[in-house]
């Protein structure tokens, strides 16, 4: 069999880098033995083209990356946006930075078709001006220029609201698979900021309240921020910072304040275990889980 010998060793030396992992650990993804995968690495043999292409597919690459002569570069390989959120966790599991890239590049096949769409399924995005340093406010004007009114929400109600603004929302797959965001991980969401089509991602998870939650608290950051950011379950319950904004944002978003007038505190049951079923109506009528509307609630004392 034929063994292309022009394969870039340092590229994938650059590639086992970013994800933490020694080179000689690719033997095995490519079902190489010991042996065959140190000839190759003495520049002593070539990789077949289907080693190639497992190579390739695990790292995300194209098969044409590994072939192109010099080295790789960071600035030239990565997005600004992609580089933000791995500065942000530098943790990120390999899994997830690929999820990121096949988002980045979603976003960059959807544009480059965005001029065959009819006007009336897509508009750009403009940001609202919001006030600087006045989160309530913010969030008001927001609620107002996503259309949300006094009617039913729920995730999907939530998810269109945002599209019509011209931000790209995924939420990641419940199964295994490589649209998935792992159930073992502690991501929540990302959004990736750009002046174009921002992209806001959010994890699936077993009920649909959490991830209404996990989308206002990342429109957050694209409209107070105006960065890329990724967000652990733990930055949704943050109290400083500008997580805490961005949850002050959500909470505010999902649940203004005169909606809090529906809910007759003197039925409040004793015991906390019966919460959920005291604030149903309003769980099911705003799409939020029992913990945003305690936390509403707790917030205007």
């Amino acid at each position: 069999m034929d063994r292309i010998q022009a394969v870039n060793r340092k590229r994938i030396e650059w590639c086992c880098a970013e994800q933490g992992m020694a080179p000689e650990l690719m033997a095995a993804v490519l079902d190489m033995s010991a042996d065959r995968w140190t000839a190759f690495w003495n520049d002593e043999a070539g990789l077949t083209f289907n080693q190639l292409r497992k190579l390739a597919d695990y790292f995300g690459r194209g098969v044409l990356f590994f072939l192109e002569p010099g080295p790789a570069l960071a600035e030239q390989v990565h997005t600004p946006q992609f580089r933000t959120l791995a500065q942000q966790k530098p943790e990120l599991s390999h899994r997830l930075r690929l999820l990121i890239e096949r988002v980045e590049s979603q976003r960059a096949l959807f544009l480059s078709l965005r001029e065959d769409l009819d006007d009336m399924l897509w508009s750009p995005f403009q940001a609202p001006d919001l006030p600087l340093g006045n989160v309530s406010a913010a969030a008001k004007l927001a609620r107002q220029w996503l259309g949300l009114g006094e009617q039913r929400n729920d995730f999907e109600s939530y998810r269109k609201a945002v599209e019509g603004k011209g931000i790209l929302v995924f939420r990641t797959n419940g199964y295994n698979g490589p649209w998935q965001i792992a159930k073992e991980s502690p991501v929540a969401g990302f959004a990736l900021y750009d002046e174009q089509c921002p992209v806001i991602v959010v994890k699936k998870m077993p009920s649909e309240a959490p991830q209404s939650f996990t989308l206002m608290h990342e429109l957050a950051h694209v409209l107070l921020h105006k960065k890329s950011w990724i967000d652990d379950e733990a930055d949704l319950r943050a109290t400083e910072g500008r997580e805490q904004q961005a949850n002050l944002f959500a909470g505010l978003v999902l649940v203004p304040e005169h909606f809090l007038t529906a809910i007759n505190d003197a039925e409040r049951p004793a015991n906390v275990a019966a919460f959920d079923e005291w604030l149903k109506p309003q769980r099911r009528a705003w799409g939020v889980s029992t913990e945003v509307i305690l936390r509403r609630l707790l917030a205007v004392g």
